[in-house]
């Protein structure tokens, strides 16, 4: 079998690494993703899939340093591959040769990234390129099936949960290494997962996402749930919100037809980075760098102490439905596709029928404020980003309406950026 190796246009083989095109018996080329990941990598990825997304992916079974949004990232990028190339297959680098292939694939599905790629793929192949779909599947379910082992919360009424253990269970058995992944599958018969829903299927109410916030972040720093009660209060009612929107919108397409493959869920990281490694794990993307040091002027010692919260689904996107039903899609600009996120993330501004949803932008922007954080928003083509350390919130807003503007990142992409298939949010916030 020949192999030609190649570059795209526009893309360095050292970033981006290389290409193959197999020419007997398939013609398909390979996106080898680097072991380095961070955001504006991932866009370069996006960038190339946009231009020729019939491709196979290779990855390795470990990825290094990917945080600061890298992997919550990386797996939109993986949603997206899925999306516009179904048949795509997931090449694992290094696991099949010469090793336990149940253990390593097992070890792969509890890395998030590893768990979307395998069931987002076509067909998932070994080192050998030897298909291991069956074991792939397998791995993931069991992955998800330890999530949903605990029983309900037994919420008695509103305010009260009379089995906080079944939470912390649920949250406790999501954890690998100083992550925390709680995927809902709708393609399978694991999309309502303990952690978000009821015995019965109904959705849980905002006042258990305030207790599920105090679990998830307070396994990984006491001190923060203690010393920051009221924000905790805020931070649950976002998980509400946003959990609460993937159920209504990011299950379905704009027509409402069931999405073929469906994955949601929220990734918690915590990150205890040394600031000389803080570049090298932004990327090109100085916005986040700079809010790292920023973040890293605070502290005595040369770590940075941040906790990393993304929320992500595979849905057709933020502003996808209000824009299907404006007249001219087609010829939307990129500040007609940036206010329709902005109409979509304000109370009384959604698609719905509920005129009282949405995830009420200026609560949500207070709340960040009040974290002194980042949040960056991937949807469609847009990039939204907003540092609350070097721009606080201002008392205009209060009257005007809170800002979250355009990624830098744009500057250099006057048309857009690549499109993507779902959301993702992603909070960054320093653990005091």
């Amino acid at each position: 079998m020949r192999s030609v190796t190649f570059t795209l246009r526009g893309f360095s083989s050292r970033l981006i690494g290389h290409y193959i095109c197999q020419t007997e018996p398939i013609l398909m080329s390979r996106i080898q993703l680097t072991q380095q990941i961070n955001v504006s990598r991932v866009e370069d990825y996006l960038d190339l899939i946009s231009e020729q997304p019939e491709q196979d992916v290779e990855t390795y079974g470990k990825i290094k340093g990917a945080v600061l949004g890298g992997e919550a990232a990386l797996i939109q990028f993986l949603m997206t591959w899925s999306e516009r190339h179904p048949a795509g297959r997931l090449l694992l680098r290094g696991i099949g040769k010469d090793s336990d292939l149940a253990h390593e694939i097992e070890q792969f599905s509890k890395r998030a990234y590893g768990f979307v790629a395998m069931l987002m793929a076509g067909d998932v192949l070994t080192a050998e390129n030897q298909s291991c779909r069956k074991q792939a599947y397998q791995a993931c379910q069991a992955w998800v099936d330890r999530v949903t082992a605990s029983p309900s919360l037994g919420i008695t009424d509103e305010n009260q949960i009379s089995d906080k253990g079944s939470l912390e269970k649920a949250i406790a058995n999501a954890v690998y290494g100083h992550r925390t992944f709680l995927p809902c599958v709708d393609h399978s018969t694991k999309g309502l997962i303990t952690p978000f829903y009821h015995a019965n299927g109904a959705f849980r109410e905002r006042s258990e996402f305030r207790r599920f916030a105090e679990l998830l972040i307070g396994r990984r720093s006491e001190q923060f749930v203690e010393e920051n009660q009221s924000e905790l209060d805020g931070l649950g009612a976002i998980l509400f919100e946003l959990m609460h929107n993937t159920h209504d919108w990011a299950r379905s397409d704009v027509d409402e037809v069931p999405l073929r493959k469906s994955i949601r869920g929220i990734l918690f990281t915590r990150l205890y980075l040394p600031i000389a490694s803080i570049h090298r794990a932004a990327g090109t993307n100085t916005k986040i760098a700079d809010y790292m040091l920023s973040v890293g002027e605070r502290r005595p010692d040369q770590y940075v102490h941040l906790a990393e919260l993304s929320v992500i689904d595979a849905g057709p996107g933020l502003a996808a439905r209000w824009m299907s039903r404006q007249e001219g899609e087609s010829k939307k600009t990129i500040e007609d596709e940036h206010a329709a996120c902005i109409s979509c993330l304000g109370l009384h501004c959604t698609s719905s029928s509920e005129s009282y949803r949405g995830v009420g932008l200026f609560d949500v922007m207070n709340t960040l404020d009040n974290l002194s954080a980042l949040v960056r928003v991937r949807t469609g083509r847009v990039a939204m980003l907003r540092d609350f350390i070097a721009s606080p919130l201002g008392e205009k807003e209060r009257s005007d309406g809170p800002r979250l503007p355009l990624s830098p990142e744009h500057r250099l992409r006057p048309v857009g950026m690549a499109p993507t298939a779902g959301t993702v949010f992603t909070i960054l916030f320093p653990l005091k």
